[in-house]
């Protein structure tokens, strides 16, 4: 199958919800789900040109390896915001990928399997009559009993 790219005209990070409608309405546009793919000095340069502070902080961390003294003084910026919407030069290949954004419990939900009461057990779990539960352990036994519309998480 031969997939076609785009030159994208203009990137625009979460715009106003009118802005949105009115691009969606003209049907010239494509969502962006976040997935991108470059070179690493593409990246870099595009960082060094229109963040050009970071970059120096960022080269600064990778020379003198001071994540902990400079890592807090990068802006707390996105890449979309930082390149994306600033450089002519994005191409774009439309797919259909079944992406989901997993920002709450409700999204993660809808793409985990599910037992017969409606459970998501992950990792080393044992359950006995809970309902609609998200049981997630990393590595320790976790057991539940008789919860209902709960999260039980253990991590490390």
């Amino acid at each position: 199958t031969k997939r076609k790219a785009y030159e994208v005209e203009r990137f625009i990070e979460k715009p106003p919800l009118a802005k949105a409608k009115k691009l969606i309405k003209s049907k010239r546009c494509y969502w962006n789900a976040g997935i991108f793919i470059f070179k690493a000095d593409t990246l870099l340069g595009g960082i060094k040109r229109f963040a050009p502070r970071e970059y120096h902080l960022l080269s600064r961390m990778k020379d003198e390896l001071g994540v902990e003294q400079f890592w807090p003084k990068l802006k707390n910026i996105s890449i979309d915001y930082a390149v994306m919407e600033k450089t002519s030069k994005l191409l774009l290949l439309p797919a259909s990928i079944g992406w989901s954004d997993l920002g709450s419990w409700l999204a993660l939900e809808r793409l985990m399997k599910k037992d017969n009461r409606g459970n998501i057990l992950r990792g080393p779990c044992l359950d006995l009559g809970s309902h609609h539960i998200v049981a997630w352990s990393d590595k320790q036994l976790l057991a539940t009993i008789g919860l209902k519309d709960m999260i039980d998480l253990k991590t490390k």
